[in-house]
């Protein structure tokens, strides 16, 4: 059986002197520079790295990274996938697998259902809790002291006084 395989998205940008690009939550993000040149901040790292053509920079933190080109630059962006990615992914190829075994499924349970006697296996059930109930109540009845007549108690008294 083969392990699911990862599929990371791959993105070609073009950016100019003015422009920003700004990631969220970009921890193993890529930023390979293509042409042109490159200065990075990354929120919590304690130091700025600069790229330029043909270098890769790979992004480190949790937090917010801005990527500020050296005038036109190019860069390719590869971002890790995530689990819900790759669950999104399984889900889209297994799908249809999946929804043509759902009616057989369904089909073979009730059959299964039908075939075991629904009421008889139902009335097994109530038997078998009707049965603990009254071993329970058997129980407590021995381990009780046992109950003592307010008649006799009067009587008692009155013969021994």
């Amino acid at each position: 059986m083969s392990s699911p395989r990862l599929h990371h998205s791959v993105r070609t940008i073009d950016l100019d002197h003015d422009q920003l690009m700004v990631f969220s939550d970009p921890r193993g993000t890529c930023i390979e520079v293509l042409f042109g040149g490159l200065w990075l901040t990354e929120e919590r790292c304690a130091q700025d790295r600069i790229a330029s053509a043909g270098q890769a920079l790979r992004l480190q933190s949790n937090g917010r990274a801005v990527a500020e080109p050296f005038g036109p630059t190019r860069l390719r962006v590869t971002a890790p996938a995530h689990l819900g990615s790759v669950l999104r992914s399984a889900w889209q190829r297994w799908r249809p697998t999946l929804a043509a075994l759902a009616p057989r499924s369904m089909a073979a349970l009730l059959a299964l259902l039908l075939s075991v006697s629904l009421p008889e296996f139902l009335g097994r059930a109530v038997q078998q809790r009707l049965e603990i109930a009254q071993q329970r109540v058997a129980r407590e009845a021995t381990d009780r002291p046992p109950a003592v007549d307010r008649v006799s108690l009067v009587q008692a008294r009155q013969a021994s006084s």
